[in-house]
């Protein structure tokens, strides 16, 4: 799954739909639910190999729910 709306594995410059850090999370649930699932979130670096303030901010939340959310 890409971060964006867009479907493409790499960098893609204009790309303002990024899904928000509950979409994210969601996905990530229905993946941990059904067992045996794995969850691959693409994040296209910048050509520099940065990321995106707005990625990292997403990826931080979601990363913050997990800390709450350890689960088994």
């Amino acid at each position: 799954m890409c971060i964006g709306d867009s479907c493409g594995w790499g960098y893609t410059r204009f790309n303002p739909n990024l899904k928000m850090p509950e979409q994210l999370i969601q996905y990530l649930v229905q993946a941990a639910a059904q067992g045996e699932g794995n969850y691959l979130l693409n994040i296209g670096p910048m050509p520099s190999g940065h990321m995106r303030t707005e990625e990292i901010e997403r990826l931080t939340m979601v990363g913050q729910w997990l800390k709450r959310n350890p689960g088994n």
